[in-house]
């Protein structure tokens, strides 16, 4: 049997379905909350169960597999409680998590360029007390919790391949075997959505969050300064943020950019940033891989930071991507769209990554461990 450790948040929908077609009627799908309700999901097949009765009746068999989505606290202490059992366990990584456990500092370089470096530190580091306080516990939980959670585990697949090398370069965590999964399908991804005419509009990020350095990547517009609309999706995500850089765009963009604020329906999502021509995530981490799915199908050009591991990655599958480098050293390249067949051999990549068949392969392997 394969039990589910869910995560409340996109994609769960997908794991469910995804899962069902591959392996009918032999999954089991817990979501451990004390609340009984979800924010995403409305499913009949989903078990809620309050921590506490996970933690004490849920007991693992050995021809049993655990995939815990996103590490959480309860999978760390289940891990933990069943560490001497024998059972096989898979770690799915949502990016946020092992991003926040193994590669930030000290283990890891800084997510935040310079701009949104002073902006952060204005935001968090006001408390001296506090946020060293904040480091001492991150340093205890670490070393008391999540590392001996992780020793128990025998899979782990991030979002993109290349980052278990990354974890492994930080950390020497021999107990784990690289699992290839991906979140979603285009048909999952495209079920709501009607293609429309791209314009030369260019999109900033995808969410709300310091990781996306958007005052890096907006002074570096006005530096150039871009004629194009400009749409920031910042309905998801830190509201703080949120609104400086909306007051920053307002200041020094007005009407040439057009910040997204309030939530709006997939299929309005998809089909307002997939008209984008342009698009610039200004990440140093993985982050909004079904967006840039999308966007490279869509034939959007897009803009990445070299250090980001999703350049590395996208160029291993020989798409044609640039780096936000390359526009520094030639504006040119915001005002010129991808050639015809640039448009296309990134289609058919990922076509051929992303579809649904790839996915039930890697669901098929997972399924035999």
């Amino acid at each position: 049997m394969i039990i589910h450790i869910l995560n409340d948040e996109k994609f769960s929908d997908w794991v469910i379905d995804a899962f069902e077609k591959v392996n009918p009627s032999k999954n089991i799908f817990l979501m451990v909350s004390d609340s009984n309700t979800s924010g995403y999901l409305d499913d009949p097949r989903i078990e809620f169960i309050p921590k506490k009765r996970f933690l004490d009746e849920v007991i693992p068999r050995e021809s049993d597999l655990f995939i815990f989505y996103y590490l959480h606290r309860h999978s760390i202490d289940f891990l933990i409680k069943h560490r001497k059992r024998r059972f096989k366990k898979l770690w799915i990584g949502y990016g946020s998590d092992y991003y926040y456990y193994l590669l930030r500092p000290p283990y890891y370089r800084s997510l935040y360029r310079e701009e949104t470096e002073k902006i952060f530190n204005q935001h968090y580091r006001r408390n001296l007390v506090k946020n060293l306080g904040l480091k001492v516990y991150q340093f205890i939980y670490f070393n008391l919790w999540v590392r001996r959670a992780i020793l128990t585990l025998d899979y782990f697949s991030p979002i993109i391949p290349n980052e278990f090398d990354m974890v492994a370069e930080t950390h020497s965590f021999s107990n784990l075997t690289n699992v290839g999964f991906t979140f979603g399908d285009l048909d999952y991804l495209f079920a709501d959505y009607a293609p429309t005419k791209q314009k030369s509009h260019i999109l900033v990020n995808n969410s709300a969050t310091y990781a996306g350095n958007h005052l890096d990547i907006l002074k570096l517009l006005k530096k150039l300064r871009v004629a194009q609309k400009i749409i920031l999706p910042l309905n998801y995500g830190d509201q703080n943020y949120r609104n400086h850089i909306v007051r920053y765009c307002e200041q020094h963009f007005s009407n040439q950019a057009e910040c997204i604020t309030e939530f709006l329906p997939r299929r309005a999502y998809f089909t307002k940033v997939t008209q984008c021509e342009f698009t610039i995530m200004g990440h140093l981490r993985q982050q909004a891989m079904g967006n840039i799915y999308a966007l490279l199908y869509a034939g959007s050009k897009l803009f990445l930071y070299k250090d980001n591991p999703v350049y590395a990655f996208l160029r291993e599958l020989n798409m044609s991507v640039y780096t936000i480098e390359d526009l520094e050293d030639n504006p040119s390249l915001i005002e010129i769209p991808l050639e015809h067949d640039q448009k296309e051999r990134n289609r058919q990549i990922i076509s051929s990554y992303y579809s649904w068949q790839a996915s039930k392969d890697r669901i098929k392997a997972i399924c035999s461990l």
